[in-house]
């Protein structure tokens, strides 16, 4: 009985405080990604900058031919498309399986506010986000994040099983021609080149951006309803 006073206290304290410490820990790890993806481009732009340098260097004693000789058959800048290539891979790998954990977090937070009978993750679906979405609109009748936003939401996740599954080629991929018209309507950031996903740092941002949209409007539900839940314990006081 006292173990459950306590329990019943400290889950209080946390709807009454708006889970602030959770909220901190999601967000401070999605900024973290942001980081990230900044730190890699800032580093990126030098070693650019440095043999933009050497490049000017060496052209001042040459004629315009001998420059266009030398880029020809000496400049190799394959190192560029290779590691940027790869990282923009593993970034977005790397962005789901974080947040993935921040799902779980976020999810845990709202059955210890709602009480729910069950756990999201006891909830069939094809993935942990179509468990996620069934858990917020049929156990929560949460109305956010809105339709729009899940159907992004598993469209990225989409992209990420192609890197995940098939090393990025579209050929013969899960739901390959969903994913084409997808990624033609996409457009930013995104691209197939011989049947394989072409992604740069735009589509990147795109991503963050999208589990930063989603994870405020599933706080926002959160906040709503903790304030029920003061409220009704309010009246009944």
């Amino acid at each position: 009985m006292v173990d459950q006073e306590i329990e019943s206290i400290f889950r209080f304290a946390l709807i009454e405080e708006k889970f602030g410490s959770s909220k901190d820990i999601v967000f401070g790890s999605l900024q973290r990604l942001k980081d990230y993806l900044d730190l890699f481009h800032g580093s990126i732009d030098e070693q650019v900058k440095r043999e933009k340098e050497g490049l000017a260097r060496l052209f001042a004693s040459m004629s315009q031919s001998q420059r266009e000789a030398y880029m020809a058959y000496h400049f190799d800048d394959s190192w560029y498309h290779i590691l940027t290539s790869q990282f923009y891979y593993s970034f977005i790998i790397w962005s789901f399986s974080v947040f993935e954990d921040l799902l779980a977090h976020i999810c845990r937070d709202m059955k210890t506010a709602a009480q729910t009978p069950i756990r999201w993750d006891e909830l069939r679906g094809q993935n942990k986000f179509d468990q996620a979405h069934k858990y917020f609109q049929k156990l929560l009748d949460f109305t956010q994040p809105n339709e729009d936003t899940w159907k992004k939401l598993n469209d990225s996740y989409l992209i990420r099983n192609v890197i995940v599954h098939n090393g990025g080629c579209i050929v013969n991929a899960n739901k390959e021609q969903h994913i084409r018209k997808l990624i033609s309507e996409m457009g930013h950031g995104i691209s197939l080149e011989q049947d394989h996903l072409k992604i740069t740092s735009e589509h990147c941002h795109e991503v963050i951006q999208l589990l930063h949209l989603f994870t405020s409007a599933a706080y926002l539900s959160l906040d709503e309803l903790c304030d029920k839940i003061v409220a009704t314990r309010d009246k009944t006081q």
